[in-house]
């Protein structure tokens, strides 16, 4: 079994004010659930920004609706991901070193998160199910940007240790400017666009499959965070 382990996965626990009513009504289906929820239970001290942030979203989807620009439909059944669209969110020249370490990756983690991967391991562990932990990439520019990676990689270190699991951080992937780029690959720093998410899907699958004919694939991967930043392509901006 593959198992997505994100950068912030295990930190982040229930949301709660603003912040955590923008996650739920975003998962909820239909205009009454979603405007029920805001009735009930958004306190009035945020009715102009939670409100306002919807409306203008909804101003802006249907206005690129009516220009025949929203984002196309895909179907699921063809996809093992949602295509989004692809912005150039590279660094302007003279600006990564600015930007360097400005923002650190929290070394606080969730009791109840890390709970539930303990339980899906274990569970796997009684089924003799191997498990090898992924982490999907972030943008150059989002791994440049963040200092303290050390504590998410002895978190997830951990577990690998206890469940004798291999780990396949495509964060410290070698060459990686040969699949993706700030550039050409994401919607934003933290999510792969279409033409992303295609890169790494061939990327993953050639992968498995050498893993699957008994090939050692821990050389892709660089063995730190720290050594990956030093091959970023901000290093000599």
């Amino acid at each position: 079994m593959y198992l997505e382990i994100a950068y912030d996965s295990l930190q982040r626990g229930n949301e709660t004010g603003l912040e955590g009513n923008r996650y739920v009504v975003a998962r909820l289906d239909g205009f009454w659930n979603r405007a029920g929820f805001l009735l009930r239970e958004t306190p009035p001290a945020d009715y102009e920004e939670m409100y306002s942030l919807l409306l203008e979203n909804g101003r802006m989807y249907y206005e690129r609706l009516a220009k025949g620009k929203n984002v196309h439909r895909v179907k699921r059944k063809n996809r093992g991901y949602i295509a989004m669209g692809v912005n150039d969110i590279t660094l302007p020249a003279g600006k990564a070193a600015a930007a360097k370490e400005t923002e650190r990756v929290s070394d606080t983690f969730d009791a109840e998160n890390l709970q539930t991967v303990g339980r899906i391991m274990d569970a796997c562990a009684a089924r003799g199910v191997r498990v090898v932990i992924v982490v999907t990439p972030l943008s150059d520019e989002q791994v440049w940007r963040y200092t303290n990676w050390q504590a998410f990689e002895e978190e997830v270190q951990k577990i690998c240790d206890t469940y004798h699991c291999d780990l396949w951080d495509f964060n410290r992937l070698k060459d990686r400017g040969r699949y993706f780029d700030d550039k050409n690959s994401f919607y934003d720093g933290g999510h792969l666009g279409d033409a992303g998410a295609n890169a790494f899907s061939a990327l993953f699958a050639e992968i498995v499959k050498d893993r699957e004919a008994g090939k050692d694939v821990s050389d892709r991967f660089f063995a730190t965070y720290a050594e990956a930043k030093a091959h970023s392509p901000y290093a000599n901006k």
